[in-house]
């Protein structure tokens, strides 16, 4: 099997991350976790889910086959089918993770309305799924790749710009669909904004197999990570701004004011 290895490191430093982070939580006293350290710790704490979701949609475009390179023969379609049916099977863990007491007679005969709120969160899981078919979908328009590279990098910036929109529209849907797109049901991974992780995952995986293709990949890598650093550091220093900063200017220093 042809592995890459990388996508396995980045998935594997998620997963310390988490472990890592859900330890703190549980373990540091009250009085460490108000200090600004360890909200720097939350950042990174906060990594995880956005890696699982970004390399998922990395893993398809890196891997992705051309209508005139895919094989039409039986083994494909298996292998295709196989594919699906592993979604399908995340999808159900993700939804059996979240039964109330792991029993689906007292998820559905006696669960409270907080109980089938938390049986229907969106968590990172079924954010991984639905990436998966929103970025094959998309794939599976038949674009050339610097076409498809804009669509993915435009969708990217799109689902974060349009997020506190399509929030605002979550208690006024039915539950069920509010807790796919919004916060407002304590999905932990909505839809919106996290879909975008892996658009822009599949736009970078793009980008990476072409640097591939012209034997530039320690270059390609080298942006990536210069980039993504000066990203991390202004998250950082945004993080630091105290709410009570924020509100002003928020409330203040809008022109309605």
């Amino acid at each position: 099997m042809n592995r890459r290895l990388y996508l396995d490191w980045l998935r594997g430093i998620a997963v310390l991350l988490m472990i890592e982070g859900h330890a703190m939580r549980a373990l540091l006293d009250w009085n460490i976790r108000a200090t600004f350290a360890y909200d720097i710790h939350e950042l990174f704490h906060g990594l995880p889910a956005p890696i699982f979701i970004f390399a998922a949609g990395a893993a398809l475009t890196i891997t992705r086959k051309t209508p005139q390179s895919a094989s039409p023969h039986t083994k494909s379609v298996a292998r295709n089918w196989r594919r699906e049916l592993r979604l399908l099977n995340v999808l159900i863990i993700a939804y059996a993770l979240q039964l109330s007491d792991f029993s689906l007679s007292r998820t559905f005969f006696s669960a409270t309305p907080e109980k089938l709120q938390t049986l229907l969160n969106f968590n990172v899981l079924q954010c991984i799924v639905a990436g998966v078919l929103l970025v094959r979908a998309i794939n599976s328009l038949g674009l050339s790749q610097k076409r498809l590279s804009r669509l993915l990098a435009a969708a990217t910036i799109a689902t974060g710009l349009v997020t506190p929109l399509v929030w605002t529209t979550g208690p006024h849907l039915p539950m069920w669909l509010g807790a796919i797109i919004s916060r407002h049901y304590d999905s932990y991974f909505p839809l919106f904004p996290y879909v975008g992780f892996a658009f822009g995952g599949a736009a970078w995986g793009l980008g990476f197999s072409q640097a591939a293709r012209l034997g530039k990949e320690e270059q390609f890598l080298h942006k990536t990570i210069l980039i993504s650093g000066g990203v991390f550091i202004l998250c950082a220093a945004l993080a630091a701004i105290p709410d009570e900063v924020v509100d002003e200017l928020v409330v203040h220093g809008s022109p309605a004011q």
